[in-house]
């Protein structure tokens, strides 16, 4: 806190009724870590001790989006020990958990002003970051997997009718139907009037994440273990 400018940011954070904030990587303490890097990141940064999770507090942070890139970087086994590390510290942290449903679901703060909820998901993630349900094989059930909340988006190509029915021929064998789309390769493109690029959510993520929503504004917050 010694920069004077930064120090007005902390005073802003410190007398909200909530102060919120993006938690980028892990907390732990790396020397007592049992776990691995992850493959994507190669173990990006640890930011371990009583130190840094004091930290948050002092600056006015309550309030932790652990949706996002960096939230696996030592794997579920480092964002188990950060989750749990948060909650230790005081901190409401939103958009990871130890299944898929517990990082989608609102989580909530008390505050003299009445309850903040949050819902928090990722568009940028490592495919192994998300979270997952439990998997039955062979009559046993396994445990969920821990991670993230995901929102799979993707850049979907528009082109006007003639333009779209000369690519299909072109890309003959190489082109996936995909009802009004065509898929070639990792690209979509889909028939529209003019030319032109938009990005298209994944249904069943939107759908998670607005009925998250919906319970939120509910006014009947349901309180959950991680």
């Amino acid at each position: 806190m010694g920069d004077p400018e930064f120090a007005k940011v902390g005073d802003l954070l410190r007398n909200a009724d909530a102060g919120f904030a993006n938690q980028e990587g892990a907390i732990f303490d790396l020397s007592r870590f049992t776990g691995y890097p992850a493959a994507e990141t190669g173990g990006w940064l640890s930011r371990a001790t009583a130190f840094d999770r004091k930290g948050h507090q002092d600056v006015g942070i309550s309030l932790v989006f652990k949706a996002n890139n960096h939230a696996t970087d030592y794997g579920p086994e480092g964002l188990v020990e950060t989750l749990g590390n948060l909650t230790g510290a005081g901190l409401v942290s939103g958009g990871a958990g130890l299944s898929d449903s517990a990082a989608r679901r609102p989580v909530y703060l008390d505050t003299r002003k009445g309850v903040v909820a949050l819902v928090a998901t990722a568009s940028t993630f490592p495919p192994s970051s998300v979270a997952g349900a439990a998997v039955v094989r062979q009559d046993r059930t396994s445990r969920p997997r821990p991670g993230i909340s995901p929102l799979h988006v993707r850049k979907v190509r528009l082109l006007p009718p003639a333009l779209f029915e000369s690519l299909r021929q072109a890309a003959g064998p190489l082109a996936t139907n995909e009802g009004s789309a065509i898929r070639i390769s990792d690209q979509v493109f889909r028939q529209d009037e003019a030319v032109g690029t938009r990005w298209e959510m994944d249904s069943s993520d939107e759908k998670a994440i607005l009925g998250a929503v919906d319970e939120a504004k509910s006014g009947k917050p349901k309180r959950y273990l991680l």
